[in-house]
């Protein structure tokens, strides 16, 4: 079979099955263009489309409102540590919660869910510790007002984290501090009770014969000797636990000194209103409507003409009887 007379048979025998399937695919491009999508996230399956917003594709378009933070976290040196850092940070920024809280603050009502599975946006710049903070809504001033209040959220979180986990650190100290304080105070009572007990001792005999005269001077003199062994070990143990407190105290000093000029995480680039609405990729989506309705129109049409061939045109019917074709009869409808 000739290509044009399969094109004929195909696209002739079977317009309106194309035509019908060319619409619906049109259908499905506008549908999509309308912003049907799912996000699927921790926090549960969302739709993300524009009734989402309460609104229908009629409505106005919808626009995206960016700022940039950076965190109190170190210089990251492998976009790996930058992709770390922005998932801590994305976490916080796309938790309900946090986003309930700045819907309030800027006194939008909208499901907080949702906009934190479909609105809200965080990522990386490169390999930096810069993040990117998006916000979506479709007024460009709560777009803005949306950002910011997110990135303000991220920045008290972030302090409010740190404070705590010094604070707790000093608190450890302290407590280590205190129990070396009276160990140390009761290694000293100990030392104090045996230096005043070998003092009330009589001195060892260093004279044989007197040693071997008088058993009592010997046990003293070994009582003495046990004792100067003891008094030698409290001390040397009274000198490491100071040892250890010195170094101790260093390090609650240092602790205050940090989080008295912490790495202040800060917002570099705030969010203003954006100029224009985001892309919508309408003629994209319709031409792939058009394209995706074509091309089952004609696999289709195609498969049915393979089951059950049609014959179109006096070419077609001689080629199909292996006859030549005399002259064609005008069809009538009866009592015409």
């Amino acid at each position: 079979m000739e290509v044009n007379e399969a094109l004929r048979r195909i696209l002739g025998g079977h317009t309106k099955l194309v035509l019908a399937l060319v619409v619906a695919g049109l259908g499905i491009g506008l549908a999509v263009r309308s912003g049907h999508s799912l996000a699927i996230g921790q926090y549960g399956v969302h739709s993300c489309s524009r009734w989402a917003f309460g609104l229908t594709p009629s409505d106005p378009p919808l626009y995206s409102a960016t700022t940039r933070v950076v965190l109190d976290t170190a210089n990251p040196k492998a976009e790996a540590e930058s992709a770390a850092i922005a998932s801590t940070a994305r976490a916080i920024v796309t938790s309900p919660a946090h986003v309930a809280a700045a819907l309030a603050k800027v006194g939008i009502r909208r499901d907080a869910a949702t906009v934190a599975a479909c609105d809200i946006k965080l990522q990386p710049l490169g390999s930096s510790a810069i993040l990117q903070i998006s916000a979506r809504d479709f007024d460009p001033m709560r777009a803005a007002a949306l950002a910011n209040a997110i990135a303000d959220d991220l920045i008290e979180t972030r302090l409010e984290t740190s404070r705590g986990q010094a604070v707790q650190l000093v608190s450890d100290l302290d407590t280590r501090i205190q129990a070396l304080d009276a160990s140390i105070g009761d290694l000293d009572s100990q030392v104090a009770a045996l230096v005043k007990s070998s003092l009330a001792a009589p001195p060892p005999a260093n004279d044989f014969t007197a040693r071997a005269v008088s058993a009592d001077a010997a046990a003293a003199a070994a009582r003495a000797a046990q004792t100067a062994n003891s008094l030698s070990a409290l001390r040397t143990r009274r000198g490491d636990m100071a040892t250890e407190k010195v170094a101790l105290e260093a390090e609650r000093e240092n602790l205050l000194a940090a989080g008295a000029i912490p790495p202040k995480p800060t917002v570099i680039d705030p969010a203003t209103p954006p100029v224009g609405p985001d892309p919508t990729q309408r003629l994209t989506y319709v031409a792939l409507g058009l394209l995706l309705g074509l091309t089952a129109g004609v696999g289709i049409a195609a498969l049915l003409e393979t089951v059950r061939p049609t014959v179109i045109g006096q070419r077609a019917l001689g080629t199909a009887l292996g006859a030549p074709v005399l002259g064609e009869l005008p069809f009538r409808l009866e009592g015409a």
